[in-house]
């Protein structure tokens, strides 16, 4: 008998002497580095890079599974090519969005004087209470 994984020799045996597969298993399946997975990693990374964190989290993801991908098969699917190509870019965006998102936060954090001056002098225009209205 020969093992369906690794293809040694199993002889009688119920496990292969080679890798230790069960010699009544069925074929190997795929459990990382699916074309499909790498695909979806890199169009949810691309689709949240607004996000900053998560964009990132998924690119990272998809980008992991594009490298499994091409160590198991030694070559990248057209599929997990264009995967890898979408969370490459949902990488680069993220990482543009949590830079534009600490710039924002340190302009707003060295402009708060004049904003909250400008917030104490509209609520006392309004007699005590703020409110804002938006003029366009």
């Amino acid at each position: 008998m020969i093992c369906k994984k690794c293809g040694a020799d199993i002889g009688e045996n119920r496990f292969c002497p080679q890798c230790g597969t069960p010699a009544n298993a069925g074929p190997a399946q795929q459990t990382q580095g699916s074309p499909t997975k790498v695909l979806v990693f890199g169009i949810i990374g691309l689709a949240l890079c607004s996000t900053g964190i998560l964009g990132l989290i998924f690119s990272v993801i998809g980008l992991v599974q594009a490298s499994r991908y091409r160590a198991q098969y030694g070559t990248i699917s057209k599929q997990a090519n264009i995967g890898r190509g979408l969370a490459i870019a949902g990488l680069i965006l993220s990482i543009l969005c949590l830079i534009a998102y600490v710039i924002c936060v340190i302009v707003l954090i060295n402009n708060w004087p004049a904003i909250e001056r400008a917030l104490q002098e509209a609520a006392a225009k309004s007699g005590g209470r703020y409110t804002y209205t938006f003029n366009y």
